[in-house]
């Protein structure tokens, strides 16, 4: 009775052992993972702002910004000092990009504003020459007619295509019918220039 119970709590043994070593492979083959490969790229670039302005010129050589009122003088003849009925002054000015402008432009006459008491009775012309200068003799291509001396326009004067190029303007006033004597006035134009196409 002994022997076989020996031997029966042997084979009991040996299948629980069995079991167990099943049991940790099985384990074993749960936790097996496969391997795997990552790979990065990266790109990056630097930006920087373009430049953009204009200057403006009442001798035709010497240009510079006029950003504040009342902005560049410009340089009437003497008729303006001694203005009458019918009379007409004349100035020259001239308008570019900055050296730095890395951008073309438009540029609209914002509006100008007369003031004193004769800025009632004067009225504008300005025209677009080939070179620079304004006198009665001088002739071009009429971008604003008898304008009065306050008002809005908001139209597109001209374009700038190159810093080196600038716009050549003629600027005609004259008094009215009604001027009265010893009246004193003046004008304040306001040119903005608007970036448009890349310079190439």
């Amino acid at each position: 009775m002994t022997t076989h119970t020996d031997d029966t709590a042997r084979r009991r043994r040996h299948k629980l052992l069995a079991l167990g070593a099943g049991g940790l492979v099985c384990g074993i083959g749960a936790v097996v993972t496969l391997a795997a490969w990552t790979d990065t790229e990266r790109a990056s670039a630097d930006f920087e702002a373009g430049r953009f302005g204009l200057v403006a010129s009442s001798d035709g050589s010497t240009f510079a910004d006029n950003p504040d009122s009342p902005g560049l003088a410009l340089d009437f003849d003497a008729t303006s000092a001694l203005m009458s009925p019918g009379a007409t002054s004349y100035a020259a000015y001239a308008v570019q990009l900055t050296a730095d402008s890395s951008y073309a432009a438009d540029v609209v006459l914002t509006g100008s504003t007369g003031s004193g008491t004769a800025a009632a009775d004067l009225t504008y012309t300005i025209l677009a020459t080939d070179t620079f200068g304004c006198s009665a003799a001088t002739t071009g291509t009429a971008l604003v007619t008898d304008q009065p001396a306050t008002g809005t326009s908001g139209s597109t004067l001209f374009s700038l295509d190159a810093v080196t190029t600038p716009e050549f303007l003629c600027i005609q006033v004259t008094a009215g019918p009604d001027l009265a004597q010893g009246s004193t006035g003046s004008i304040e134009w306001t040119l903005t220039g608007t970036s448009t196409d890349q310079l190439g």
